[in-house]
């Protein structure tokens, strides 16, 4: 089985979770839907809220940056406009943290020569050793260990459809349907991984994750389009030899 190229364990189980761009439970912008998922299933990981505008948000302090934070955060979550984005990423390459995911749009989607923001992006990713999901993406679903770092609609729900079923989706949009599918024939998630632009992390390494993981069971994968066919063939082989 081909190693990883990174290790997504602070992806997918966090210890820490920084929630960059957090806003008030119940309102209308992204950082108020990541952070009242978190919340509202309880998840197992401290929280670390960053939002200059707020010294409190949902009971808790919320810190002016990164930098600021008392310890690293495993996974951080960008929740800020694209062209705050890099800024917030170097913040965190530079006090340690460990993974990241990019929800914002704006990087030069259905543009083949890339924008300027996204080669910028893409120059950084090329060089930094955090796992980074997306951009343009709804984020990771882990349903077993209840840790919702994202807003697809099942990570709304009352309680997360654990089970041992791994979903890997290129489409944001796609994936919240075809778990809603899934669950409605009482199949559960290990997790769900929104892949969005990819820029970073692949289909591929989610694929890796997935097989080299003891819960999940099955796999099932939708993807578009493929900058690293060889890479997601031998993804595919790796899955296979995990049974």
């Amino acid at each position: 089985m081909s190693p990883p190229r990174k290790d997504l364990t602070p992806l997918v189980r966090p210890r820490t979770i920084a929630v960059v761009g957090a806003t008030p439970p119940g309102g209308p912008k992204l950082g108020s839907w990541a952070l009242g998922n978190l919340l509202k299933h309880n998840v197992p990981a401290e929280l670390f809220l960053v939002n200059p505008r707020y010294d409190t948000l949902a009971d808790r302090p919320c810190y002016a940056d990164l930098g600021s934070l008392p310890e690293p955060p495993d996974l951080v979550l960008v929740l800020v406009p694209a062209a705050a984005a890099i800024d917030v990423l170097s913040q965190a390459e530079n006090i340690g943290a460990r993974a990241a995911i990019i929800f914002s749009g704006g990087f030069g989607e259905g543009d083949r020569a890339g924008s300027p923001l996204d080669l910028e992006l893409q120059a950084f990713l090329a060089d930094t050793p955090m796992a980074v999901c997306g951009p343009n993406t709804n984020g990771v679903i882990n349903c077993v260990d209840r840790i919702p770092a994202g807003f697809p609609p099942y990570a709304m729900a009352d309680e997360l459809p654990a089970g041992n079923l791994g979903v890997v989706s290129q489409s944001g949009a796609l994936v919240s349907s075809l778990v809603e599918h899934l669950l409605g024939n009482g199949l559960g998630l290990t997790v769900g991984f929104a892949v969005g632009n990819g820029i970073d992390l692949k289909v591929s390494d989610y694929i890796r994750y997935l097989a080299k993981d003891e819960r999940t069971e099955q796999i099932v994968v939708y993807i578009e389009g493929l900058d690293d066919a060889d890479g997601f063939f031998d993804a595919v082989d790796d899955a296979s030899e995990a049974g």
